[in-house]
């Protein structure tokens, strides 16, 4: 007996529900695409002008603030919203992934497979979150 047959989902609601999770994970590669193109407008128009106003102290105190409150928007995000922070999860992995791999030169180096290697640990626990919601989700609504 199969997941779906077991939960008493039609094929209907089935295919509803693998639809909306395909749009969800458009959704999130759509917005890390925005997130790399407003990193290539900061990394080439806005970092210069900065560098020369901030002092570094400052700035390594307001970037580890940044990487913290990130970091709890992140927490709160997997707390309510687990199949969704799972997509992203997956789509943060393979745009890494996809960076890291673009470059030949860095294929070679030792440094570069760890860091591949660390996406796809992130790609399985992208689709470990992903499941549990799913899971969660049909005894939910049991």
């Amino acid at each position: 007996m199969t997941d779906k047959q077991s939960s008493g989902d039609t094929w209907g609601e089935w295919l509803a529900e693998e639809l909306f999770d395909a749009f969800q994970l458009c959704v999130v590669f759509a917005f890390l695409a925005v997130i790399r193109l407003a990193a290539e407008f900061f990394k080439f128009r806005l970092w210069p002008s900065l560098q020369e106003v901030i002092d570094h102290r400052w700035f390594a105190l307001v970037g580890t603030a940044s990487v913290f409150i990130a970091g709890l928007g992140l927490y709160f995000l997997r707390k309510h919203c687990q199949r969704l922070y799972g997509l992203a999860e997956v789509g943060f992995a393979l745009t890494a992934s996809w960076s890291i791999m673009k470059n030949a030169e860095a294929i070679g180096s030792v440094g570069s497979w760890l860091a591949v290697l660390a996406t796809a640990y992130l790609v399985v626990r992208g689709l470990t979150n992903y499941a549990e919601a799913r899971k969660t989700n049909r005894l939910a609504t049991r």
